[in-house]
């Protein structure tokens, strides 16, 4: 859970002014002498130029993604970019939905995809194994791969 209101202070702060902005705007309420912010955060337009690595070459990605501050190691903010929910999945049905998930870097953006959380089955006598079993007989897919659709 955060705190909403120390978020507010964090990012107000001057290190921090670029997020603050992305997430709040003046509030109708505001006056001349007095501006008073409301927290909006709507998904925005965004170019994120890749990395890249051995199979995948550097690509610019066009997408409309909103912000997540991340803290990481301790005291510091870090800005990640979500995507709209997307259906990942290799057939129509089920529908699976996942997110990509963009994480500026000094010159270029990681890129993460996020999907839904797995399903915990908490019944003393699920036998793990055989399901998994069950599961690999259906899916056609090999572990450890990766598919590219067009």
């Amino acid at each position: 859970m955060i705190d909403i209101d120390e978020t507010f202070n964090e990012l107000a702060q001057y290190r921090c002014s670029d997020m603050f902005y992305e997430i709040y705007a003046p509030s109708p309420n505001s006056s001349w002498f007095w501006i008073d912010f409301q927290y909006e955060n709507p998904y925005r337009f965004h170019e994120f130029k890749t990395a890249g690595n051995e199979y995948f070459e550097r690509i610019l990605v066009r997408e409309y993604a909103f912000l997540c501050p991340h803290r990481r190691h301790g005291d510091l903010l870090l800005p990640y970019y979500v995507s709209k929910e997307y259906h990942i999945g290799i057939s129509p049905y089920p529908y699976m939905p996942g997110r990509f998930v963009f994480k500026p870097t000094a010159r270029l953006v990681d890129v993460y995809l996020a999907e839904e959380p797995g399903t915990a089955y908490t019944s003393p006598d699920f036998n793990v194994e055989r399901y998994y079993l069950q599961i690999r007989e259906i899916d056609e897919r090999e572990p450890g791969n990766v598919y590219v659709t067009a």
